[in-house]
């Protein structure tokens, strides 16, 4: 069976419940910045209160965007762009403004998604998902952010997906989400800059995907239980010592996509109501106290589709009428001020 096809079956009663779909990387230190987020097709930022709201892309004719992530100084944002026909992800990056838009990478044949920087800016690490003997796997890949020196980190496993890279804030490893790999249905693993030294970082009952560094490189905040019935919660772990700290406690909440402040004093995340079918980005203290909402939306006036592959869990697949998307949001990723 196909890679894709099991992580549908995993993810299916998650993404049922939240009427829509499940959605990481490095928080760089300094001053708390702006927090860009997901909204229809198109990457929006805001103020960490929620007000101000700024819409950085415009895309029409079936193109939408996901996975918007800060460079080190707050300067930039690389994203994943859709176009049709085959909706394959591309990587793009503009300024925090969201002027100069330009593709970074198009790799035909690959869906390239989930991008994050290197903290020194000159490289962007990624996903990248390919059909392989009638799997779809998935490696982490590296390119310089002049679009040159593509790399591949990880090897090509068939039934393995490696996804959510993130370089650790002082550039000496690399975080990331792996399904399938070891036996395991999915888990988080450390590796050095160059893929080499692969070694897991949390246990397999936890089912941990969507990491995050916290700023001063210590911890990983991630989202629990991807592949089970169990809604995922939000946790905190040292990946010194491997200690763990259950930040959410769920009670008929999904919390996803967990995002460090760059002072290190709160964490961003998006929450999904499995009563109603209400998405918000809230923020929390670092030990899971002082729950805020900040951004909601109605089930009404917020739609996402199911997951139909590793690669594609969660973006939006079609143009939203612009009433649809006046309020709400996915996948919070808190920058540096710059």
């Amino acid at each position: 069976m196909k890679l894709r096809l099991k992580l549908f079956n995993a993810l299916a009663i998650a993404a049922v419940l939240v009427a829509n779909v499940l959605p990481a990387h490095a928080t760089f230190p300094g001053k708390n910045g702006r927090i860009a987020f997901i909204q229809g097709p198109d990457v929006y930022t805001m103020n960490p209160d929620g007000s101000d709201v700024r819409q950085l892309t415009s895309l029409t004719n079936g193109n939408s965007s996901f996975w918007a992530t800060w460079s080190a100084d707050g300067r930039q944002i690389v994203f994943s762009e859709f176009p049709p026909p085959d909706g394959f992800g591309q990587l793009w990056m503009m300024n925090a403004d969201g002027s100069n838009q330009h593709l970074l990478l198009s790799d035909p044949g690959y869906d390239d998604e989930a991008p994050s920087f290197s903290p020194d800016g000159t490289y962007v690490v990624f996903a990248s998902c390919t059909s392989f003997h009638n799997e779809f796997p998935c490696v982490i890949k590296r390119v310089q952010t002049d679009g040159s020196g593509l790399t591949a980190l990880t090897l090509l496993h068939i039934e393995r997906g490696d996804f959510y890279p993130a370089y650790s804030p002082d550039g000496n490893a690399i975080a990331f989400g792996s399904f399938g790999r070891d036996g395991v249905i999915a888990g988080l693993y450390l590796m050095n800059p160059d893929g080499s030294d692969v070694r897991s970082l949390t246990i397999p009952e936890i089912s941990a995907f969507l990491p995050d560094w916290s700023p001063n490189g210590t911890t990983l905040a991630f989202s629990s239980h991807c592949c089970n019935p169990e809604l995922p919660s939000l946790y905190a772990e040292r990946a010194d010592i491997r200690r763990m700290q259950r930040l959410t406690h769920n009670q008929g909440f999904i919390d996803l996509a967990p995002s460090w402040s760059p002072q290190g004093d709160a964490i961003v995340f998006e929450r999904n109501d499995v009563v109603d079918g209400s998405s918000g980005i809230w923020v929390i203290g670092i030990d899971g106290s002082g729950e805020k909402l900040i951004r909601k939306v109605q089930p009404a006036t917020f739609h996402r589709s199911h997951p139909e592959s590793i690669g594609r869990n969660q973006r939006p697949r079609k143009q939203r009428p612009s009433h649809e998307i006046q309020n709400g949001g996915s996948l919070p990723r808190w920058g540096v001020a710059q």
